[in-house]
């Protein structure tokens, strides 16, 4: 008996694998024998060998959170982002860990959760949407019930960005992308004494790629649709075969330029140092091979994507246009309340208004008159001299003149010599000063300064009630 031993190579990138195969047969063993085994072995090789692509080095883990249920500035699309990009990153082969509208201590236990993965190796994704701040250069990420009234509770209530690029580093992983769809407007801005706008700039570490939705000091849309304009364009390409990240951030950056007319401008960081593909066009070379084994999406997969894509677009239009709808009746009924209104005739002044100590006042219209009496007139003295008088405004004055009672109400005392005549008689016996402390009492108790004594063109006016005898008409006669 004897044996051969026969060696074979096949080589992947980077690495080799040397398998050897050991026959013990009869001495008889001829050629054809070995030539049959040297075609088969390869076809055994091809079909056991380890896939490397599942190896640590390898790994894909990603932390994705959305808040957007905030108590104040609550936003309607970060929870959504967050869901799709889940979703399309389990899709491309991710260990994803998602949280929405998280707190500060479960933001906090997730990335402690996640640097811990990224110890394995491989590559680590940290996506986050929603309201985020600069306060003196640091960014912060906002969780759900920050209790934030100035800039020195940011610190305390929010969650640093640098923490998230602290467990990366730590973790000593070959490559990390942060992605950070939350530069709207700062939710807080009213009580602080600074006015930054959007993130501040931060550098990518060696290894690492670093996206905002806008430039830094800028403002991003939340869009109107399901997710906002920023994410929308980053699901579509990031599961574009063959496409390197930073040609994936690129067509989004141009996508993002033309759909906000050039408004929001996506920004990047890079300091990779190698190649990263979200769906690369994968295969494995056998002994100098040119056969590839696809581990894309199947046909059915791919369907499915393309229908959750056209619900989603179609969700969208749905709820665009029931905000529109709901617009246009609320239009619509201010319109036909304003219509309404313009063919009321106008409300006419009450004629008279009455106090809350029951003193009448009756209305007195603009108007002009001949003040002073005529020389015809009994009694004219020779200075006096007739003239017209024009009273511009309107007034209210009493119908009676100020009672015993009204004055007892306000004054505290009854000054009157007719006493026994009863609270409804005029009060008498009372000086010009003494009025004047009367009027300025009762606009203390009625918290006004509208009342005061007529002027002697007033109270002619009013008394001649449109007369032109030398009797006084009286207030009653006609207005």
């Amino acid at each position: 008996m004897y044996f051969i031993a026969y060696s074979i190579y096949i080589y992947y990138p980077q690495q080799q694998f040397q398998i050897n195969l050991v026959i013990n047969n009869r001495e008889n063993l001829n050629v054809r024998h070995v030539f049959r085994l040297m075609i088969i072995l390869p076809v055994f090789v091809m079909i056991f060998l380890p896939d490397i692509s599942l190896s640590a080095k390898n790994q894909k883990t990603a932390l994705v959170i959305g808040n957007g249920a905030y108590s104040s500035s609550p936003l309607r699309n970060p929870v959504n982002d967050a869901s799709d990009i889940a979703y399309a990153l389990k899709k491309l082969g991710f260990k994803v860990l998602l949280k929405t509208d998280a707190n500060q201590r479960t933001m906090k236990k997730f990335i402690r959760t996640f640097g811990k993965e990224l110890r394995n190796g491989g590559v680590g994704l940290f996506y986050y949407a929603g309201h985020a701040m600069q306060v003196h250069g640091t960014n912060y990420l906002i969780p759900i019930g920050a209790k934030i009234e100035s800039e020195s509770d940011v610190e305390y209530e929010a969650i640093d960005a640098g923490r998230v690029l602290g467990k990366m580093e730590d973790a000593g992983n070959g490559l990390n992308i942060i992605i950070l769809d939350a530069c709207r407007d700062n939710p807080f801005a009213r009580s602080f004494r600074t006015s930054e706008k959007g993130l501040a700039r931060m550098d990518a570490p060696t290894g690492s790629i670093l996206a905002y939705a806008t430039a830094p000091g800028s403002i991003a849309a939340d869009g109107a649709g399901r997710n906002g304009l920023y994410t929308s364009k980053l699901l579509k390409h990031m599961t574009t075969p063959g496409l390197e990240i930073e040609k994936v951030f690129k067509k989004v950056r141009i996508d993002v330029l033309r759909s906000s007319q050039k408004k929001q401008v996506p920004w990047e960081s890079s300091s990779l140092i190698g190649e990263f593909y979200f769906n690369p066009k994968r295969g494995i070379a056998v002994m100098g091979s040119t056969q590839k084994i696809d581990t894309g999406l199947t046909a059915e997969q791919e369907g499915l994507e393309k229908k959750r894509k056209e619900l989603a677009r179609i969700e969208a239009v749905i709820e665009e246009r029931g905000r529109v709808e709901a617009e246009r009746k609320k239009i619509e009924a201010k319109m036909t309340k304003l219509l309404a209104m313009s063919k009321r005739p106008p409300k006419p002044k009450s004629k008279k208004i009455t106090n809350s100590l029951g003193m009448e006042f009756v209305s007195i219209k603009p108007g002009s008159f001949m003040m002073g009496s005529p020389s015809s007139e009994p009694g004219h003295q020779g200075y006096e001299r007739q003239h017209k008088v024009t009273l511009t405004k309107g007034f209210y004055m009493q119908t009676t003149e100020v009672t015993q009672g009204q004055w007892k109400a306000v004054m505290g005392n009854n000054p009157s010599k007719f006493k026994n005549c009863g609270d409804d008689c005029p009060v008498e016996k009372v000086s010009w000063n003494d009025a004047q402390g009367f009027i300025r009492k009762l606009n203390q108790k009625e918290g006004s300064d509208k009342y005061r004594l007529p002027t002697e063109a007033e109270w002619e006016y009013a008394t001649r009630a449109g007369s032109t005898k030398n009797e006084m008409a009286g207030l009653g006669a006609r207005v």
